[in-house]
């Protein structure tokens, strides 16, 4: 079976149809390819193409046209600014067959690729992008065009040379937070600590705290903060940090608690100013244990000096290192746990804490034992929870997913769906009050009213007093 191949362009349309290009040149309609070895030629037919759908759609709807179905290839299209275009060309799965008369017959599997999830992924690398390095029509406007060129190959291309199209599924659409839950005194001692360093240092203008890969607290504008969490964790922190491994610079970001770049080596970030204008932003982490504190300082280099981060570290020495140790005494005290549920606080999108159970490290291990899997999201403070291994050699049943969650979007603000696969894997997708949940299990002799009863056991064990149900 073959499987799906990409072709991803950026285009900024020069014939005056669709953006305000001041030259209408042709040159400039083709601001980025992926891959670069795609000729000229495939490229401008591509987009020409391209160019007469978005057009001819306009003659049925308002709303920018989002995707194109063919036999052979799927394109999907995102609009991030007026006038310009993501488009992401993917070839549809086949699987060739004999027919009863020896005749080779191929297959496309259409189904396999769902418009929401690409939509999603196209529209979290646009979001990555900007935020390292501004709009597009901004760029172009202050920079130039071949400067936006460059940044979005250098961006872009590391990206999309990561991106497996075969393994996007929902998660991507949710593209959710990992938080930690706290306990209500140890909470308030991290939130005291957060205000104090924005009261005294008055450049500091947004904060992050993560133990480990896990947001504690997040003072981030929540537009941005799914991003911005994503690329601290996957790229801005290397892995080996965040599991405690040995402490060196990396792309140009302080990671040991007592030591910092000077300022041209650090890198710059675009954050949301109070009156909606972004303001180019240089990005501080300071670490000790297992604890991070993620600073988006406005770039002034008249704050941003040596005596600067002198004296920020100094403060860091009198108020970051025994929050860290305790903060690791309280997660080795959670995952020991082994009763019942507790309250805890756990921080939102805006830094507000909300009641979210913590899970016993022992019910995880069951979960990862049998046969159970299990995803949930919740809109209002965008966590995620997923089990261990969830989707590991059951990518069928991962790829469902989405489109049950498209099933569940028709309905207002409850409503449950459940399927049977060819497999005998069964699926159950709730969603209530901004909280989404899928349940999986492998039971062929399994009926409805038994995984009915199985999801609510799941549902009581992981996710009580968070997701109610009937």
């Amino acid at each position: 079976m073959s499987k799906c191949g990409l072709t991803c362009t950026l285009n900024r349309h020069g014939s005056g149809l669709y953006c305000r290009d001041r030259n209408h040149q042709r040159e400039g309609a083709v601001l980025y390819c992926y891959p670069s070895t795609t000729s000229e030629d495939r490229q401008l037919k591509q987009v020409g193409l391209c160019e007469a759908i978005i057009k001819f759609s306009e003659n049925f709807s308002t709303k920018p046209c989002e995707s194109l179905h063919t036999q052979k290839a799927r394109y999907i299209f995102f609009q991030p600014e007026p006038g310009y275009w993501f488009i992401l060309i993917l070839t549809v799965p086949s699987v060739v067959k004999s027919s009863q008369e020896g005749i080779q017959v191929t297959d496309y599997k259409n189904d396999d690729i769902q418009d929401n999830v690409f939509q999603s992924c196209l529209t979290r690398f646009y979001q990555r992008f900007i935020l390292l390095n501004g709009k597009l029509e901004e760029m172009i406007d202050n920079k130039g065009l071949q400067d936006l060129r460059d940044a979005l190959r250098k961006h872009l291309d590391k990206s999309l040379s990561k991106w497996d199209p075969n393994r996007a599924g929902i998660n991507d659409i949710f593209f959710g937070l990992k938080l930690l839950p706290l306990q209500r005194q140890m909470f308030l001692r991290v939130q005291c600590f957060v205000n104090n360093l924005l009261i005294t240092w008055g450049s500091v203008k947004h904060v992050l705290v993560l133990q480990g890969s896990k947001l504690i607290w997040s003072g981030v504008n929540q537009r941005d903060v799914q991003v911005l969490y994503d690329f601290v964790v996957r790229e801005g922190i290397p892995p080996d940090f965040l599991e405690g491994g040995k402490h060196e610079k990396f792309n140009g970001i302080v990671l040991t608690c007592f030591s910092f770049l000077t300022m041209p080596e650090v890198t710059g970030y675009n954050s949301d100013t109070e009156n909606g204008h972004r303001k180019h932003c240089n990005m501080l982490v300071y670490k000790e244990k297992q604890t991070y504190v993620v600073m988006l300082v406005y770039a002034d280099k008249s704050d941003f000096m040596r005596e600067f981060c002198n004296k920020i570290e100094d403060y860091m020495k009198q108020n970051l290192v025994q929050l860290a140790k305790d903060l690791v005494d309280e997660t080795k005290h959670s995952n020991e746990h082994s009763g019942g549920l507790q309250r805890i606080m756990s921080s939102g999108p805006f830094g507000l804490g909300s009641g979210i159970p913590a899970m016993p490290t022992s019910l995880i291990e069951n979960t990862a034992n049998n046969n159970v899997k299990y995803v949930y999201f919740n809109y209002l403070n965008l966590e995620e929870k997923v089990s261990p291994n969830c989707f590991q050699g059951q990518l069928e049943a991962y790829k469902l997913l989405a489109d049950l969650k498209d099933d569940l979007s028709k309905n207002d603000d409850h409503g449950e769906v459940v399927a049977k696969m060819e497999s005998d894997t069964w699926i159950v997708a709730k969603v209530s009050n901004r909280r989404e949940y899928y349940g999986m299990w492998s039971n062929k002799n399994a009926n409805i009213l038994e995984i009915d009863e199985e999801m609510r056991k799941l549902t009581d064990v992981h996710l009580k007093h968070i997701y109610f149900q009937d």
